[in-house]
């Protein structure tokens, strides 16, 4: 396989997962117009973004993560500020992944929540624990699927809405408008796999691909699935329409947990310098035990980590990058301007909930 598929596959394993199942919800909530203008925005600045972050990794010899990297140009104080946000940010993503996995797979199995709640983490855990070097040629075919089910999809959804003549309720500007803000951030997120790419790419193909490829895949799946969003979930009558998604939703959620658990153990054992076994268990059964503990709101865990865990990471991308290369600057101030804009926000948000 050519480097380009190896880093598109990869790009897209990781950057499409639980994110997409939020969207039809936020599009919903914060209507037509806000929606799109958010999702084209934040996918040029992620975008921008990863050029940077895979410039940053080109400049330094070695494999590192990302507080390696940001700690080289913004000093010491800065390698332990990169990995408090990124493990918050990549627990976070595990927490709604399991509670959004066990809703697929209850769905698929019709068997009761906390069964499927074993029987997906059980499955999950022992690839993680036992897979080793079979984990990437998983990826590459459940990625193959992932893609086809997602095209899929929306076809089904077409077909039967207007089938059914059901009516759209979609509003051009929503009662929310910038609701969706840190849940599209979330789900265009694929910065912590770029130092596992190919470096034989030298060009940014793989990158703008990806990213074309992902916008596409989330615009179609918004618009045609937000017509069966009924409260918090989807409520399908047909039953065709019910499993495919249900299908999709499962393999959506089966690569990217796999590919970020790996980050965590990675920044456990390589830049906390933890015991490898220790390293595991904690990247295993710590997402386990903050689902057990409550944390279950997926919608709201993938807000709050986009708006803030992973705005902060991109800010210090940003920073990290002007400083080495001192080019792109003013795209770069408005990224900033706009991720700390879109933290206040968030934390605002956060402390009138808990208040």
């Amino acid at each position: 396989m050519s480097s380009f598929l190896q880093n598109n596959f990869l790009l897209l394993a990781t950057i499409i997962g639980a994110g997409i199942f939020s969207l039809p919800k936020a599009l919903m909530l914060s209507g037509i117009i806000p929606f799109f203008i958010l999702l084209l925005i934040t996918a040029y600045f992620m975008f921008k973004i990863n050029i940077a972050y895979k410039q940053i990794i080109l400049s330094k010899k070695g494999k590192h993560q990302l507080p390696v990297y940001i700690s080289k140009y913004l000093g010491h104080n800065s390698y332990y500020i990169t990995i408090f946000f990124l493990f918050f940010s990549t627990i976070g993503a595990l927490v709604a992944y399991l509670s959004l996995g066990t809703t697929f797979v209850q769905n698929l199995s019709g068997l009761s929540k906390s069964t499927s709640f074993i029987l997906f983490f059980t499955v999950l855990s022992s690839l993680l624990l036992f897979g080793g070097d079979k984990l990437r040629s998983i990826d590459v075919f459940s990625t193959i699927i992932k893609i086809m089910l997602l095209f899929i999809t929306p076809v089904i959804a077409m077909f039967v809405f207007f089938h059914t003549k059901q009516s759209i309720k979609i509003p051009l500007i929503g009662t929310s408008p910038f609701i969706s803000y840190g849940i599209i951030l979330f789900a265009l997120t694929g910065f912590s796999i770029i130092p596992e790419l190919n470096s034989k790419e030298k060009k940014n193909t793989s990158i703008i691909s990806s990213q074309i490829i992902t916008v596409i895949i989330y615009s179609i799946f918004a618009a045609t699935l937000s017509p069966y969003i009924n409260g918090e979930w989807f409520q399908m009558k047909n039953l065709l329409l019910k499993f495919i998604f249900d299908l999709a939703g499962f393999f959506s959620i089966f690569t990217p947990y796999l590919m970020i658990s790996w980050i965590v153990f990675d920044l456990l054992e390589k830049d906390i310098k933890l015991n490898k076994h220790l390293s595991l268990i904690i990247t295993v059964f710590l997402p386990y035990f903050l689902y057990l503990i409550g944390l279950r709101e997926f919608v709201k865990i993938l807000s709050f980590t986009g708006s803030v865990f992973l705005s902060s990471i991109a800010i210090l991308i940003s920073v990290a990058y002007t400083k080495r290369f001192k080019k792109d600057r003013l795209v770069h101030y408005l990224i900033r301007f706009v991720f700390i804009v879109g933290i206040i926000i968030e934390i605002f948000k956060f402390l009138k909930q808990v208040t």
